[in-house]
């Protein structure tokens, strides 16, 4: 992507910093819920745990974290 000066820009995904900035926090949250201590990894897009609260958020930092 071009800005105004007509220089490349890299384009990076819109992520809440708190996001990435916590992701140990959120796995120990998510293993005391009783769900598997996987936030951010889920790359392929891919998540079967539907009960965990943190798992829209997860699949958007995944694919950051590990894209």
């Amino acid at each position: 992507m071009k800005n105004k000066s007509g220089e490349m820009e890299l384009a990076l995904p819109q992520m809440p910093m708190l996001s990435v900035l916590n992701v140990d926090s959120i796995r120990e949250k998510q293993r005391n819920d009783g769900h598997f201590d996987c936030f951010g990894r889920a790359s392929s897009g891919y998540c079967d745990q539907y009960g965990c609260a943190y798992r829209p958020e997860c699949l958007d930092v995944s694919q950051v974290l590990e894209g």
